[in-house]
């Protein structure tokens, strides 16, 4: 197959078939552009169950920290700021039922450890006993 001629291939079959027998000849046919460094990273989740208790929304957290830090590291990236959210079961998109807090860090970071220490401390100044909890979530941004 990768000796027969561009011209026959894509005459008997198709530009996306000639394209192959190119490549299997070793001339590049896509172009492959690196993906460009992404401005933030959000991470996350909808619980799947209302969430009454702070440390299994602090246990979310915690693993949105790690997959998000996973992603600085992936890309080279530190943060410099961190946003972390919760959103109550009452009252789905009014401000009233939507906490969040947002912490700027003195040097950029992508431990994961200090990440989750941060959300914890968060968490404690905008969590509510009173609700029930639906969706929990961090942001990265200011990455460098």
């Amino acid at each position: 197959m990768s000796e027969a001629s561009n011209r026959w291939v894509r005459k008997l079959y198709n530009v996306g078939l000639e394209r192959t027998v190119r490549e299997l000849r070793g001339e590049p046919c896509i172009d492959f552009e690196t993906a460009p460094t992404p401005k933030t990273i959000i991470v996350s989740r909808m619980f799947g169950k209302k969430l009454y208790n702070q440390s299994e929304i602090d246990e979310a957290l915690a693993k949105y920290c790690g997959h998000a830090a996973t992603k600085l590291r992936k890309n080279n990236l530190v943060a410099k700021n961190m946003t972390i959210f919760i959103q109550a079961t009452e009252g789905y998109g009014k401000n009233g039922n939507n906490y969040s807090c947002r912490y700027n860090f003195d040097n950029g970071t992508d431990s994961t450890i200090f990440l989750s220490q941060m959300a914890h401390r968060m968490l404690e100044q905008i969590f509510r006993p009173t609700k029930k909890y639906l969706r929990a979530g961090i942001m990265l941004d200011q990455l460098t």
